[in-house]
Parts: structure tokens; C-alpha cells; sequence
């Protein structure tokens, strides 16, 4: 787990299945322990790509550049291989999805 601010605004880095069973649990797993509003959560290690808000907070994860391997077969994550680029600047975001 990281934590930074960039032009004010509170970034998590997770490994993303080590911090939640479910993606709808890891903003409150990481922003009750630490105590502060998280504005960006970022996760790998999900193998597919998504991204969610929740309250004030946004989630974002990133698809698996090799696709689908046994461990997502066997947890249900399902998706073609992708990279996600995610770009802020002056309070706009740019989320695109890149596939393989």
C-alpha cells in the first residue's frame, strides 16, 4: 500500500485482491485504517479492467497485460489482455483502456 498527494488530491496504490474480496470493500479498506479520504484508489492485480466511484472516492484497475491465466480463470475475471491509462490534468480525467 502507497498513499501520495499529487495537486492535492489523496492516491492509494494496492496490489487491488490483497486489500478487498471484493472491489466494492477497498475504499473503506484502506481509508478507515488510515483515517483520511482517499480521492483515487489505483489497483493491479484484478485481471480485468474497471473502474468505479464510490461517494467521493474513484477506483480504478488495471486489466492484465498477459489476459486471463489460471488463478482469473479460477476466480471468474475474464478479459482480453490491457493496459489502463490514466490521465489528470487541470481537474480533468482521461481514462482509456488499452487492448492487446
Amino acid at each position: 500500500l502507497a498513499v501520495v498527494t499529487i495537486d492535492g488530491k489523496t492516491h492509494s496504490f494496492v496490489h487491488g485482491h490483497l486489500k478487498a474480496h471484493s472491489l466494492n470493500q477497498i475504499v473503506q479498506n484502506i481509508a478507515l485504517p488510515l483515517g483520511r479520504k482517499i480521492d483515487y484508489v489505483h489497483c493491479g492485480h484484478w485481471h480485468t479492467s474497471q473502474q468505479k466511484e464510490f461517494a467521493l472516492s474513484k477506483v480504478y484497475v488495471n486489466g492484465s497485460l498477459v489476459g486471463i491465466d489460471d488463478y482469473a480463470f479460477n476466480m471468474g475475471f475474464f478479459s482480453s489482455p490491457s493496459q489502463k491509462l490514466l490521465i489528470l490534468e487541470n481537474g480533468n480525467e482521461i481514462d482509456i483502456d488499452i487492448k492487446f
